[in-house]
């Protein structure tokens, strides 16, 4: 009886103890399981389905989106495309080495004209997303969307498909759009990036030649008045030859020279106040400030030498004839001036357009996400399809005034610079009524789908395609030159 006893305490103990190695194991699998374990227990398997069906089996308490993932990477599950559009993602990788691959898949199923192929190209964009991540929850994350994808209705896999087509062909025009207004993206929608110490030094400058413009300003027209005073004089002494009368003929010369001199000195302080707004306009690349900031400097140079004409003038034909030499200059840079002026408006409006081309493009990504979750897409759709619009207009109008203002800038010419002033208009009219359809776009969105609006990946990722884009056009830009210098 004593030994049945013992025999009976020895297996509760044996029991025990194996149970407590079980919820120890289990407790591990929950928490401390590395994936090095886990990929070493998989090692063998090659297909994916299978590595998740023995995967639950070998670690049943194993967050089963974290076994996903393991045997994502392990199994490197790929997706199929056809083989033209294989040999063009090969072909098209080559050329653009950091180009993801998925978006490659989506430049060729564009060129190729498959749209069925984008969500293929999509989840292989998921799947990228997954093996960049560094972290379980990133991984999870992008997991998830991916399962979504695989649950999709084909109605669903259509829309999804659409909106993808949609935004590579936007992408495709906003790299047309930034190499024709030379506006950039990645330099926050401006042509050039000037360092902020430059900056504030090229600000100042700029200020104190607008004070130094004011106080000419008020000096000519103090000489303004004087000179007025002294023609009235003259006038009322047309046929008095008394003193005084023939004092104020002997002084008008020295009040007219004064008064041009005054007036020069405007025109002067007016070139540099439009020297310094050159010098900090962001709007325009580093070869067209140098281009602009040497007609100023030349323009200068020659007020200066009219300045000298004046001073050296010892009679009222000789002020006459500079006079004249002035005007005329004048009505040329002023001209000039205005025209410069205009295509500094018109390349801030074709940075807000840059802008929104650039959010059209985060609208179908939201859009996109919106119909991976099964959202109803059509209020934001057919909102968005209306900002589209407005923007379209407003790059015609924009690249009218573009068009219109090389021409005024070539002629000096006053009419063909009022025409792109009209453009100019029409474009920011259209930019007014794109912004009304934006916030509302974004009050809905705010109610439909405020988490997918907060979701920074989606910048990050359109920045991501950007920057390789261009990333490439530098790399192909210096080998063109390397081969011109040789």
């Amino acid at each position: 009886m004593m030994k049945i006893k013992a025999l009976a305490i020895f297996i509760s103990f044996i029991v025990v103890f194996t149970f407590a190695k079980i919820v120890v194991a289990q407790e591990t699998e929950k928490g401390e399981t590395s994936e090095q374990d886990i990929e070493k227990a998989l090692k063998e398997t090659t297909d994916f389905e299978q590595c998740i069906t023995k995967a639950k089996k070998l670690f049943p308490r194993m967050h089963e989106v974290r076994l996903k993932n393991i045997c994502q990477r392990l199994t490197k599950k790929k997706v199929v495309f056809g083989q033209a559009v294989r040999e063009c993602i090969q072909d098209l990788l080559k050329k653009k080495p950091n180009l993801l691959r998925s978006e490659a898949a989506k430049k060729c199923i564009l060129e190729k004209k498959v749209s069925g192929n984008f969500i293929n190209a999509y989840k292989l964009g998921l799947q990228e997303r997954i093996e960049k991540c560094e972290s379980e929850e990133c991984r999870e994350k992008f997991q998830k969307r991916l399962e979504r994808i695989e649950n999709l209705t084909q109605k669903a896999r259509e829309r999804l498909a659409k909106i993808e087509e949609r935004r590579l062909q936007k992408l495709k025009e906003l790299k047309k759009l930034e190499l024709k207004s030379k506006i950039k993206v990645l330099k926050n929608f401006r042509a050039r990036e000037i360092a902020k110490s430059r900056l504030e030094m090229a600000r100042k400058r700029y200020i104190e030649a607008r004070n130094r413009f004011f106080e000419a300003n008020e000096k000519f027209k103090m000489s303004r008045a004087e000179f007025i005073a002294k023609l009235k004089l003259k006038k009322a002494c047309k046929d008095n030859q008394s003193e005084e009368c023939k004092k104020v003929r002997e002084e008008i010369f020295d009040v007219s020279k004064r008064h041009l001199l005054k007036i020069t000195e405007v025109f002067i302080h007016h070139l540099a106040k439009i020297k310094g707004h050159i010098e900090t306009n962001e709007y325009l690349t580093d070869d067209e400030v140098q281009e602009a900031l040497e007609k100023v400097e030349k323009n200068l140079q020659e007020l200066e030498e009219i300045k000298q004409k004046i001073e050296n003038a010892t009679n009222k034909e000789e002020l006459r004839e500079v006079l004249l030499e002035l005007m005329n200059k004048w009505k040329r840079i002023k001209i000039a001036s205005e025209i410069r002026a205009g295509i500094s408006v018109n390349q801030r409006i074709g940075g807000i357009i840059i802008k929104s081309k650039y959010l059209e493009i985060k609208l179908e990504k939201i859009l996109s996400r919106m119909e991976e979750r099964g959202l109803d897409t059509t209020t934001i759709s057919s909102l968005t399809d209306k900002f589209h619009i407005h923007i379209e207009n407003a790059r015609e109008n924009y690249e009218k005034a573009v068009d219109k203002f090389k021409i005024a800038r070539e002629n000096v010419s006053k009419e063909a610079l009022e025409e792109a002033k009209e453009f100019m208009t029409k474009a920011r009219e259209e930019l007014k009524n794109a912004d009304k359809t934006l916030k509302e776009i974004f009050h809905t969105l705010n109610v439909q789908a405020k988490e997918i609006l907060q979701d920074k990946t989606i910048d990050e990722e359109i920045e991501e395609e950007i920057s390789a884009e261009e990333t490439e056009e530098t790399t192909e830009e210096t080998e063109v030159g390397e081969e011109g210098e040789q």
